[in-house]
């Protein structure tokens, strides 16, 4: 007979999986610091910039304890957050659709960062696919067509805020 943790196992370790298959997906060799145009209005209507969104996401990355992971979400009516989970944890879980991940477990940079998350971050930005980030992005007709540059009443939709799938 299976314990009830033999049981949570399978899911939390087929989350790590997809967790880690996808921040994989969001980082290049030949990443970019900039995103393109069309995706820098987008997260300007939610963060004020582009540049905006860096500091938020950064900060909710280096304010993280434990295992956690950082992403950039959208939810169903095209708004973008930036949400924080522990663990095993992803957006699939909440209803929203990740666009960016970003791994702030320690192994993601205890091994040769020496547990300078800040030096890790730094670099993360360097890597980031921002084509892939833009390929999972619901953009609405204002952003498509040009249209519209003021900032969205969501902004961050969840910064900081922990939860699990």
């Amino acid at each position: 007979m299976m314990t009830h943790q033999q049981l949570e196992l399978p899911y939390d370790e087929d989350a790590q999986a997809w967790n880690h298959a996808f921040y994989w997906k969001c980082l290049s060799p030949h990443g970019s610091n900039t995103p393109a145009p069309k995706l820098s209005k987008h997260l300007a209507r939610h963060f004020g910039s582009a540049a905006g969104f860096r500091t938020a996401f950064t900060q909710a990355a280096e304010s993280a304890s434990g295992f956690a992971w950082i992403w950039l979400v959208q939810d169903r009516d095209g708004a973008l957050g930036i949400l924080t989970t522990a663990s095993s944890g992803n957006p699939l879980g909440s209803g929203y659709i990740p666009l960016l991940a970003c791994d702030v477990w320690e192994h993601a940079h205890d091994l040769f960062r020496g547990d300078k998350r800040a030096e890790y971050l730094n670099a993360f930005w360097n890597m980031v696919n921002w084509d892939f980030v833009a390929e999972n992005c619901l953009f609405p007709a204002s952003v498509t067509a040009g249209h519209g540059s003021g900032q969205s009443k969501s902004g961050s939709r969840s910064s900081g805020n922990s939860q699990s799938a």
